[in-house]
């Protein structure tokens, strides 16, 4: 492909001809971790105030900083720890375990604090470098996926200093450029947290109303004119499924647990049978309801509203299929998001 005028193809992808492509350790004045040794504090050493103490639990997927679980501990302790002190501006960088590449940043809230052995310390030289647009691009996706194509993806994965030191980043040449671009992704940011704390506080209406409406007991009696069943007694569960004897060129759409998220069907991919994965075996039609049976920390759970041909899911769902005149797809579906209702007596 020919590339456009003023730019440039560099180890990160393309770049504008004035940018170059430049490695943590080129950049950064401090890279340390908080590896102390024999020196780590104990539990019973933090307390419930005093100098912050960030372990990799307390940085958030999105950069975000959870206050509520950060430690706390005494001065003496602080000075002890010298090694990995945090200071205002440091970008943080999680070297290990599940959430490792979640990428922190030093505000006045946690600046002057210490940081546990999940964490690694990233600090530039401000005059060639803006900490702020080090941690965007810490985040983006140039840098995520170097992290990711060297994640075994075991517990015990982990990147040391010198591993850390040879992620490449883009870096436009002036200050002034990496500032506006940190502050647009800034901005960006601001306005996904709110989105996402509106949605947050939509589903928790939506939840306190699901649990007044949908329970059959008030006072502690049954409502007049309603009566408790099974799931059995109205619906039919995994009521057909492909069997040996299907072609093996048989073409269809398959829902993985993947493409169900909180009650949307957010895609499905074509699939052959000959080639399909092996849980590609309950049959859905419209009107049915997926529950997802197993990883329930996805909430894979969804209701198929479209008439959808030959449409396949994973045996990781069980299909619920209402009787007719009996039960309402629409009712049945929501019963399974309303927690803490009164199923007996």
């Amino acid at each position: 492909m020919e590339m456009r005028e003023g730019y440039k193809q560099t180890e990160v992808g393309v770049i504008p001809d004035d940018w170059s492509s430049r490695t943590l350790g080129e950049i950064c004045e401090k890279i340390q971790d908080g590896n102390y040794g024999g020196d780590y504090p104990k539990s019973h050493e933090f307390l419930n105030h005093g100098v912050s103490f960030l372990t990799s639990k307390a940085i958030g997927k999105d950069g975000e900083l959870k206050e509520h679980l950060i430690d706390f501990i005494s001065e003496q302790k602080h000075s002890e720890l010298k090694k990995a002190h945090i200071e205002l501006n440091d970008v943080l960088f999680t070297n290990r375990g599940a959430s490792v590449g979640a990428i922190g940043f030093v505000d006045t809230r946690i600046a002057d604090g210490n940081i546990g052995p999940q964490l690694t310390l990233m600090r530039v030289s401000q005059e060639y470098v803006a900490p702020a647009y080090l941690f965007q691009t810490m985040k983006s996706f140039v840098v995520q996926k170097q992290i990711k194509s060297q994640d075994s993806g075991s517990a015990m994965n982990f990147f040391g200093i010198s591993a850390t030191k040879k992620f490449i980043l883009p870096l436009p040449s002036t200050i002034t450029e990496q500032t506006a671009i940190a502050n647009a992704l800034s901005d960006a940011d601001a306005l996904i947290q709110s989105f996402t704390r509106l949605i947050t506080k939509k589903r928790q209406i939506k939840q306190g109303a699901m649990q007044t409406l949908l329970n059959p007991y008030e006072n502690g009696s049954l409502k007049t004119g309603w009566v408790v069943k099974k799931l059995g007694d109205v619906t039919d569960i995994d009521p057909e499924n492909l069997g040996g004897g299907v072609n093996p060129n048989y073409q269809f759409k398959y829902i993985s647990l993947e493409d169900v998220d909180r009650g949307v069907l957010r895609t499905y991919s074509e699939q052959v049978f000959e080639t399909a994965p092996s849980r590609a075996r309950r049959v859905v039609k419209k009107g049915d309801v997926l529950i997802g049976t197993v990883r329930p920390n996805l909430q894979s759970h969804c209701l198929i509203v479209d008439d959808i041909k030959d449409l396949i899911c994973s045996t990781g769902f069980a299909v619920v299929r209402c009787r007719d005149d009996i039960a309402d797809p629409q009712y049945i579906f929501p019963l399974f998001f309303a927690r803490d209702r009164k199923s007996t007596r």
